[in-house]
């Protein structure tokens, strides 16, 4: 049944692609190549953050269309984007993790999801970055074993971050995070990997480190899909 209702639709509306609105596919072959580039360092803190994608107009679209509105074509494309992050972290992590520890990849990585507003999940009846996720695992060619995890929670009401200023940014997010009790119980502790859909100032992944580290819990670094373009020009 919804092989053919896809059907009908595609009579009546001809697919587009979501992200360069070409003709014929609802995305590009084009546009899945660059979703699915090779990661770049964006932040060469303490905990390094990797994503794939500059955050410009065009990617925002992209964004918004697989966040409020649930577009399986956009969301497969953050999907490629995170895919491409998290593979960049193991690339990077692994080795120095074997001569640290075991002198064999990792068994086990746990993915965090950054939290949502509860508002948001709410509207979108959903946790947006859960799906993402795993759909972005089938990209992701490692030895070990992944899981996803919600460690993360927030302690207190956050703003909407689009709109703040960097300052405003980073008082919205000083510590709001903190780790999830319920979660930490039946959870062996992993190597973790912090996931967010897009990188602006860097104030929500440094409050999720800091809640991670208070635990003193092993945090690899951060991937993301897309990033500010002022972060793509790091590296």
């Amino acid at each position: 049944l919804s092989s053919v209702i896809k059907g009908l639709q595609t009579l009546t509306f001809p697919p587009i692609c979501i992200a360069c609105e070409k003709s014929g596919h609802y995305y590009c072959s084009q546009c899945e190549a660059q979703w699915r580039a090779s990661a770049r360092l964006v932040d060469e803190g303490e905990i390094p953050i990797y994503s794939t994608m500059p955050y410009d107009l065009l990617s925002a679209k992209v964004v918004l269309a697989a966040k409020e509105e649930g577009i399986h074509s956009a969301r497969h494309l953050l999907a490629c984007s995170l895919g491409s992050s998290i593979t960049s972290v193991l690339r990077t992590s692994e080795p120095n993790f074997n001569r640290e520890f075991t002198g064999r990849a990792y068994r086990e990585i746990t993915l965090v999801p950054i939290p949502s507003r509860a508002r948001s999940e709410r509207v979108r009846g959903e946790r947006f970055l859960l799906p993402i996720i795993s759909q972005a695992l089938k990209y992701v060619a490692t030895e070990s074993t992944m899981q996803v995890r919600e460690l993360l929670i927030h302690k207190r009401k956050v703003k909407d971050q689009s709109g703040l200023t960097f300052r405003e940014r980073s008082a919205n997010m000083s510590g709001a995070t903190t780790v999830s009790e319920s979660i930490l119980r039946v959870w062996k502790p992993t190597p973790i990997i912090v996931i967010d859909d897009v990188i602006t100032t860097g104030s929500t992944m440094k409050s999720a480190f800091s809640a991670l580290h208070e635990r003193n819990l092993t945090v690899l670094a951060g991937a993301s899909a897309c990033a500010s373009i002022a972060r793509m020009r790091i590296r």
